[in-house]
Formats: structure tokens, sequence, C-alpha cells
């Protein structure tokens, strides 16, 4: 009986420093987003204060953002940690659990593309962080790893067409590794050698 209350006040203690470490940083705090083809749901990360911040949207990898038990990928917490301290407010869209599928790397023709539903979670989630009133809404910038940064680079070139409803486009975008393909190359092109 000992153990059992000895290890439940340990439980109970490694919780609340989980929590109270959460709440230092910020988050993680679950947000949905409307999108015409349903909800995308996101999580967002802000620093101490009212603002205004100015902002981050990441996009997550192949791999997803989420790791088991809903955790978001440690990448992505250590890249909020540092941001929110630097007082950043981060929004993460969850392009592939927003749709109900898992890691995508290892799926040939995907259903969530890079160049399509991925720029649209990419405008949507700056458009929300945008219409908060603790947002600089000039001041949005885009990160992307892998996937995400080949759909960085997709939401942010000359090409893309912005909706006349926006308030503005983002501020600077950042793609680490995304890939060796070009923009304009035909789906399935190579553009550069392994």
């Amino acid at each position: 009986m000992r153990i059992a209350l000895t290890f439940t006040f340990v439980a109970a203690a490694v919780i609340a420093v989980t929590i109270a470490g959460a709440a230092a940083t910020g988050g993680p705090e679950p947000v949905e987003i409307a999108q015409d083809n349903g909800t995308l749901k996101a999580v967002l990360f802000r620093p101490d204060g009212p603002g205004p911040f100015p902002a981050v949207v990441g996009l997550h990898s192949c791999e997803g953002l989420l790791r088991s038990g809903g955790v978001v990928a440690s990448r992505y917490r250590d890249w909020a940690q540092h941001l929110t301290k630097a007082g950043f407010v981060v929004l993460y869209p969850d392009s592939y659990g927003s749709r109900g599928l898992g890691p995508q790397c290892a799926i040939r023709r995907r259903a969530v593309r890079t160049d399509h539903e991925r720029v649209a979670d990419a405008n949507a989630a700056r458009r929300w962080l945008q219409a908060q009133a603790y947002i600089k809404p000039d001041h949005v910038t885009l990160i992307g790893w892998a996937t995400g940064g080949v759909s960085a680079l997709w939401t942010v070139r000359r090409k893309a067409a912005i909706a006349k409803d926006d308030k503005s486009d983002f501020r600077s975008a950042v793609a680490f590794y995304p890939g060796c393909r070009r923009l304009d190359t035909p789906r399935g092109a190579r553009a550069c050698r392994p």
C-alpha cells in the first residue's frame, strides 16, 4: 500500500512538473482552423505577455507533427521553445493528422501534396494568426522541414496566388533540407542527382 501511495505521489509530481514546464514555454495549445474542405488541426506555442508578437508558421516533414500518444515531435517542440523564448508565437498546422493520416514518408503517391494541400494549410495558418489580437499581422514567417520545406518554397514562390482579402503574405520563409527538385519541374522528374 505504501509503495502504491509513493508511486502515485511521484507520478503526480512528474505530471505537475511536465504541465508547469509546458505552461512556462506557452504550449502546446490545440487550435482548430476552419478551411473550405474541413478543419485544420494545429498546435500553438505562445510566449508570456499580451503581445503583439511576431509569429512563425512551422510545416512538419513527411513524418508528421505528432508522435505516439499525440505528443509533438521533439524537433518541433525544441524549435517552439527557442522561438517563444525569443518572443515569437509558433503555430504548427498538422497537415496529416487533420486528414486522418499517419506518417507519409513511405507513401509514393501522397494524398496531401506539398504544392497544393500543404500550401493551403500554410496560408490558412497564416490568416488565422493574422486575425489574432496578440499577433503582429505583418510579421509572420514560414519555416518548413524536408517536405514541409518544399511546401514553404511552393507557398512563397512568385507565381503563388494570394487571395485579395489576405492582409499580407509571409514576411519571410526558411526551408530546411527541402529536397532537390525545382519548383517548375514536372511531377516525378528529377532536377538534381541523388
